[in-house]
């Protein structure tokens, strides 16, 4: 398991900022211990991204230097930065994920196959329509969401 990177930390305090390296969301963060340069270190308890779904439990200063563009961006406007990141990593997923619609205009299916789609934001079952195919159990799928119908990334 990889481990988040650790930006920034608060002098005499467990308080750190991180980033998640699989999609490069900055949060804060709580260690078990007081922080000590140059090692990795452990956080009070497991994260899981909320963007890309990765689990933590360790932070590493070693990778910080490839990111302080970002965290100064992410002092500047904390929402707007961690915006941009899901917008990013969103439109990578979409790139390399199995769509599970295509456009009815262009192609008229045979065969229908029916999939029950998670998102990591809900506990809620939703049931989709293929028309590509078969989708195997714990495919990641892109596939529109809510009233304006915008594109998420579900199992």
């Amino acid at each position: 398991m990889a481990d988040l990177i650790l930006l920034t930390y608060d002098v005499g305090s467990r308080a750190a900022i991180v980033l998640c390296p699989g999609c490069g969301r900055v949060s804060r963060q709580i260690l078990s211990g007081l922080y000590s340069p140059n090692k990795a270190a452990k956080l009070i308890r497991p994260h899981t991204c909320p963007i890309c779904e990765a689990v933590y439990q360790d932070c590493n200063p070693s990778q910080a230097e490839n990111w302080t563009a970002a965290l100064a961006w992410y002092y500047r406007d904390a929402d707007a930065y961690n915006q941009s990141a899901k917008e990013d990593f969103l439109r990578k997923a979409a790139s390399c994920t199995t769509p599970v619609f295509q456009s009815a205009i262009s192609f008229k299916p045979e065969r229908y196959w029916y999939c029950e789609v998670i998102f990591n934001e809900t506990d809620a079952v939703y049931s989709y329509i293929s028309d590509i195919g078969r989708i195997e159990t714990g495919e990641k799928v892109v596939v529109p969401f809510g009233r304006a119908n915008t594109l998420k990334t579900g199992t």
